[in-house]
């Protein structure tokens, strides 16, 4: 709601199943991802993206309670950003716009 209100246009996906098959139709700015989704987490989301070659130019940026162990992984499988859940609203915005003008 908060990117809503700053006046990005979000799409929403359940899980990381339905995550890419939007990404197979859609090409976000940017893509906001919970790393403890139910059904497929966001780590496999991401080796999934990566295994498909589906919007690897978009950048990732992830929100987690998991912790550095899972946040560090995230990264590694090409997330440019993680924020530690609670978080901070201005400066999510922030970092989510700062990485929608690239």
């Amino acid at each position: 709601m908060a990117l809503a209100f700053d006046g990005f246009e979000v799409l929403t996906a359940s899980d990381g199943q339905e995550a890419l098959r939007v990404l197979s139709t859609r090409r976000p700015c940017v893509i906001v991802l919970d790393l403890m989704m139910p059904g497929m987490d966001g780590l496999t989301f991401l080796a999934e993206r990566q295994r498909r070659s589906l919007g690897e130019r978009i950048p990732v940026v992830c929100v987690s309670a998991a912790g550095r162990d899972m946040m560090s992984m995230a990264e590694r499988l090409g997330a440019r950003d993680c924020v530690s859940k609670p978080i901070e609203l201005d400066a999510f915005v922030a970092c989510v716009r700062s990485y929608s003008t690239e």
